[in-house]
This record gives C-alpha cells, structure tokens and sequence, in this order.
C-alpha cells in the first residue's frame, strides 16, 4: 500500500481538486487546454481545422545545448561519461557543447480515420546511450527508434484506437511533446518515477541504458478520446503495455495498464485544466507489483501560469529485502510547482520551478530527497522555436550521497537550449 503520509497528502490535495472541478464543470464557457492524447499523433488533430491532413509529412526537431555543472561524483554532463580524463575528478566542474536530442520522423494520414506517426531518436543522452562492453559508463551513442503508432478513429472524437510504440498517457510534464517543454528537463520526481519506471533497476546491473530509461513510452495498445461534458471537455486514455520499457518484446506475461483523465476549459481569460494518472503492473526482471497515481493542476491567465503535479508510488520488494527490511514496499513521492509570467506576449517569458523528489531508503529505513529550485527564462523568435536558459539551484540532495542513482547530480547545473523545429 502507499504510505501513510502519501495518502494523508493526496486526501489533503483531492479536496482542491475536486473543488476546482466543480466550479469549472458549472461556469459556462468553451475548452481550451492541450489534450496530449490527442494532438500526439492524431494527424487529423494536430493540422489546423478547416486544412487537409498530407499523406506524408517530414517533421522534426534539434536540441544543441551548452551545460556548466559543477562538479559531483554522478554528474551526467561531467567528463566523458564514466572515464578518468583529467577533469573527472577535478573540483572546477564541467562545461561542453552537446545536441542533446535530434529527432526526425515522418507522420500522415492513409484516410480520414487512420493516420500514422513515426519519429526516430539521435543526440546525447540517457535514452540514446548504451552500455560499452567492458565499460559501466554510457560511453556509445546509437540511433533509437522512439515512436512508431497507427491511429483509426472509431467514433467522431469520443474513441480512437492507438497501437505501436507510444507515449505513455501519464501526467503532463513526460507526457507532452518535448517542443512544448519549457525547461531544459524535467522535473526530479518525473525522471525517476517515470522516465527510469523500474524503482528496482538495481537489480538490473549490466542490462544496459536501454532497459532503465524508457523515455516515457512502451508498446502495446490504447484507447482514448474526448467528450463535452459541461461547458467544457474531458480527455480519457487508457492503455495496455508490455512494461518492458521501448524497442523490446515482452517477456513475461504480464501487462502494464496506465491511464489518464482530465478536465479542461475556458472562463473568459480564465484556463483551467484539472486531472489524475495511474499505472499499475509489474516490473519486469523481477516480476515484482508496482503502482504510480498522480494528480495534476495548470491554470493559465493572460500572460500569468502556475502548474503543479503530485505524483506517489509503491513497489513491491523481493522477499529477500522484505525480511532484511520488514517492509514489503518501497514508497516513493514527490511534486513539482511551477508558474511563469509572459513579459514580452508570445516572445520572453520567465519561469521558475520548485520540485522535490522523495526516495524510501529501505537500506537504512528512512528518506531520501533532492530538492531544487529552477529559473528559466523563454526567447520565442518564431513558433514553437525558441532559446531556453536554465539555472537549477539545489537546495537539498541527499539521495546521491546515499549512493543512489540520479539522472541529474546533486550539484547546481546551468543549460543553455535551442530548440530549432522543422516540417
């Protein structure tokens, strides 16, 4: 079961929720909140109304990036990876141009019901990187297929089916599209419950990046939609998955089952998206039960944002940890509370984010955190095109000096980020 402490807090935060639910269900206005379910690879949703969708259509994105981090015992940007240069060791830190992604795909519509979405993977980072043969670095980039799904609308937009290899419907900070991200990565608490699904990769030792990272997506199957309800729209998803993470088959036979619902509408100036997540199944290697259950707020005014996410989860343990530990669970939790302000409409726009990460350190029977504050500042020159700058303060971490394994070092890091669209 989740902890005491999760539950209290997510009874505590239920109550807001619902509350805000209601005030919106009855005030009388029109939807207008990005539904990721279906933009993301619904041709027929993500081209503007009145245009027809192409057979075929090239698209992508690239990321090259400038990272400082000062230096730490697991900094993913320090030195080569894992090797012994002579920076590695060194107090002065770690400076270098990177791509961090480059992605190019093709997607379309065969029909007016069936669309298709393909996007393959390039860059430098935690999902394109492989394990060496004799080194426990991720010292070898290699090409990463990403997304590969058939859409086939059933009825109107109320039912669509998607199957393939495809995002998993969770949440907002994973499950929306990276061009839309405003910081250079997500939050702590995404990136471990999410990103690295496997709370027991421990046991995964040698198997690789590829089976730690999964990148938000699995294969398998989903059905979601829309319907108005009120004066505004709900969104529903629901899929079945291997839970063997992107590109493999499953290999045992269980299936993960993850979901998403939410609410969104507009009230004058006033946007308003309220939602929950789930996923329950087994993690793979071990076959061993795992849940995740979140709640998630976006309220956006003029050129005023606040968004925040509450994301708990459980995993079960082997026996051999349950009898050194007495507990049969690890229970994790953490958030990330977010707002922004538009100072120029459209074009620069600062942020800043709070997210906190908490671990069950079953080893030593007690927590884990990382804790950081993020400023960003926006410059949109052209669309969805735009220059990102980051400065990740962190105010508390004492999972990576417990030997855990972040995706990000506890030590301040400074990103400079292009994202340049095409197609």
């Amino acid at each position: 079961m989740v902890n005491i402490k999760s539950f209290s807090f997510m009874k505590k935060l239920f109550l807001p929720l619902l509350f805000v639910a209601l005030f919106v269900i009855f005030t009388p206005q029109k939807s207008h909140a990005v539904n990721w379910m279906m933009i993301q690879g619904t041709e027929q949703r993500a081209i503007k109304k009145g245009k027809k969708t192409p057979f075929l259509r090239v698209w992508g994105f690239v990321q090259p990036q400038f990272v400082y981090q000062s230096n730490g015992a697991y900094a993913p940007f320090k030195g080569n990876f894992g090797g012994t240069g002579p920076d590695e060791n060194v107090g002065n830190g770690h400076s270098s141009f990177l791509i961090r992604r480059a992605r190019i795909g093709a997607r379309g519509a065969i029909s007016d019901r069936i669309s298709y979405f393909f996007l393959t993977e390039f860059g430098d980072n935690g999902f394109t990187r492989r394990n060496g043969a004799s080194n426990p670095g991720r010292t070898q980039s290699v090409a990463v297929l990403t997304d590969a799904t058939v859409t086939v609308r059933i009825l109107g937009d109320m039912l669509y089916l998607r199957m393939g290899q495809l995002k998993l419907p969770f949440g907002i900070d994973g499950f929306q599209g990276i061009p839309a991200w405003t910081f250079a990565s997500e939050s702590e608490v995404t990136a471990q419950m999410l990103l690295r699904p496997n709370r027991n990769w421990a046991a995964d030792t040698g198997i690789g990046a590829a089976r730690l990272i999964g990148a938000y997506r699995d294969i398998g199957a989903m059905l979601f939609g829309e319907a108005k309800v009120g004066p505004g729209k709900i969104g529903y998803g629901v899929g079945v998955f291997n839970g063997n993470n992107v590109n493999q088959q499953d290999d045992n036979q269980n299936k993960d089952i993850i979901g998403k619902v939410q609410y969104d509408m507009k009230i004058g100036k006033l946007i308003v998206e309220v939602g929950g997540s789930f996923a329950f199944g087994k993690h793979t290697q071990l076959i061993l039960n795992y849940r995740r259950l979140g709640a998630e707020l976006e309220v956006k005014y003029g050129p005023f944002g606040v968004r925040g996410e509450y994301i708990v989860g459980a995993d079960e343990q082997t026996a051999a940890r349950q009898l050194s530990t007495g507990a049969k669970e690890i229970n994790d939790r953490g958030f990330y509370a977010m707002g922004w302000y538009y100072i120029i409409p459209k074009t620069l726009h600062f942020l800043v984010r709070y997210d906190q990460f908490v671990a069950d350190n079953e080893a030593n029977q007690s927590e884990d955190y990382v804790n950081r504050l993020t400023f960003g500042l926006n410059f949109h020159f052209f669309k969805q095109n735009k220059f990102i700058f980051n400065y990740e303060k962190v105010l508390r971490d004492t999972f990576t000096k417990t030997g855990g394994v972040s995706y990000r070092d506890g030590d301040d890091i400074f990103h400079a980020q292009f994202i340049f669209i095409f197609g």
